[in-house]
C-alpha cells in the first residue's frame, strides 16, 4: 500500500512519513546568527508541514528551512540554492528517533545513499551529518527547525508524532520537496 503526497508515492505500511512541503504559511519564525540563541536575530518564512502514519492519521506543523549561515550573509558551499537546509531529494531522507543530549526529542535523517555513514551530500558535494529536525528558535547550520517555542515543541510536535505511533526504531522517511 502507498500513501500519495504531491510529489511522492513512497509511503510503504509500517512507515511514519515527514513532508517538507514548498508551501509558504502566513507569519514567521525567529532564527538566529549562532547556537545558542546567540548573535544577530531574524524572522524567516515558514513552510507547512505534516506527518502521516501508514493508517492515514495525519497532523501538520510548521518549519524553518533557511541556514543561518545564508541569511546571516556568509552562504556556504554546503548548502544547496537559497541556503536550503537539507537540498531536497528525488527520493526521500531516511530518519529515526533520537532522545539523547540536552536536544532531547528530535529526527536525524540522513540520504539513504549514505546510509553507512548516517550524512547529506549537499549539491556542492559536501557530507553533511547530524541533520536533524529539532526545535526553534535556534540557529540553524543544515537542521530543519520547527516553528515555535521550546516549551511548545512538545505539546506540538513530539506528542502528535508519538501518538501517530512514532517511537525509537521506527524508519522515517522524510521528503523535502523543492522550493
Amino acid at each position: 500500500m502507498y500513501i500519495f503526497t504531491s510529489s511522492f508515492a513512497i509511503l510503504e505500511i509500517g512507515m511514519i512519513h515527514i513532508v517538507i512541503t514548498a508551501i509558504l504559511s502566513p507569519g514567521k519564525a525567529l532564527l538566529y546568527e549562532h547556537p545558542g540563541r546567540k548573535g544577530q536575530r531574524k524572522f524567516v518564512p515558514v513552510y507547512k508541514a505534516f506527518a502521516r502514519n501508514k493508517v492515514g492519521d495525519k497532523f501538520d506543523f510548521l518549519v524553518t528551512r533557511d541556514s543561518s549561515t545564508a541569511v546571516f550573509g556568509n552562504l556556504e558551499d554546503r548548502y544547496g540554492e537559497h541556503g536550503e537546509c537539507p537540498p531536497s531529494l528525488e527520493k526521500p531522507y531516511i530518519g529515526f528517533v533520537r532522545t539523547d543530549g540536552p536536544v532531547g526529542f528530535r529526527i536525524q535523517f540522513f540520504d539513504p545513499n549514505y546510509k553507512d555513514e548516517m550524512s547529506v551530500m549537499s549539491p556542492s558535494g559536501i557530507k553533511r551529518k547530524h541533520l536533524q529536525i529539532h526545535f526553534g528558535a535556534a540557529a540553524s547550520h543544515g537542521c530543519i527547525l520547527v516553528a515555535g517555542r521550546r516549551r511548545e515543541y512538545k505539546k506540538h510536535f513530539e506528542k502528535p508524532l508519538r501518538a501517530l505511533g512514532l517511537k525509537e526504531g521506527i524508519e522515517i522517511q522524510i521528503t523535502v520537496e523543492s522550493r
